[in-house]
């Protein structure tokens, strides 16, 4: 989070972004997830009475292995240096105090026409499609990196609690590739992604957990 800034959701207190000087949003992204933004500006005026002043997309590699391939990469990988560069661009910005409206994409709009309706409605349940294989050690990790608090151990096993978000931190940290995603094209052997710099201890205090 940059100097002086605080995080605010749809969902905040009413009001609070009314006391806000300046309020962005920042995506990152695959392919698509443009139509985030304008969603998340829509939330803002909907329930806070205000969009954003700013709205931002940031190219990263892909992170779905059912939809693409992922992989394991460097911290010199020309991906994540390319979005260093345009974070700083968007620091900028932001220092500047600048109005950047949600860009367009009309692929990213259709797709979230035709599909984030049903994705809504199912998400939650979405964890009935994932398993895990005879190759987990019973490490917990998955418990702990899960965003939501979706997992628990049972029998030495992980079990999904079904209020899933569909993150897949569960899947990208397994440190054996033990759990899978049997949906579209599935996991196996479709490779695992997480950032470089992405360790544990930070999973654990995104939630407020001490690392």
């Amino acid at each position: 989070m940059m100097r002086g800034s605080r995080s605010l959701s749809p969902n905040s207190p009413e009001g609070s972004i009314s006391r806000a000087g300046y309020v962005f949003g920042i995506v990152t992204m695959a392919r698509i997830g443009v139509s985030a933004l304008h969603q998340l500006n829509g939330l803002f005026r909907r329930r806070q009475g205000r969009g954003l002043d700013a709205a931002f997309a940031v190219v990263m590699p892909g992170n779905f292995p059912p939809v693409g391939k992922s992989c394991r990469v460097a911290p010199d990988d020309p991906v994540l240096t390319a979005a260093d560069t345009r974070l700083t661009e968007i620091a900028g910005i932001i220092d500047r105090g600048l109005v950047v409206p949600p860009g367009f994409s009309p692929l990213s709009s259709l797709i979230h026409m035709l599909s984030y309706g049903s994705f809504s409605r199912t998400v939650r349940s979405s964890d009935k499609a994932f398993s895990v294989s005879d190759a987990c050690t019973s490490c917990g990790t998955c418990v702990k990196v899960c965003p939501v608090e979706n997992l628990t151990m049972v029998k030495d096993r992980p079990s999904w609690l079904h209020h899933c978000e569909c993150c897949c931190a569960c899947l990208h940290f397994c440190p054996v590739e033990a759990i899978d995603l049997n949906v579209m094209q599935g996991t196996k052997g479709r490779g695992r992604y997480r950032h470089p710099d992405l360790k544990l201890e930070d999973m654990k205090a995104q939630r407020g957990n001490e690392p």
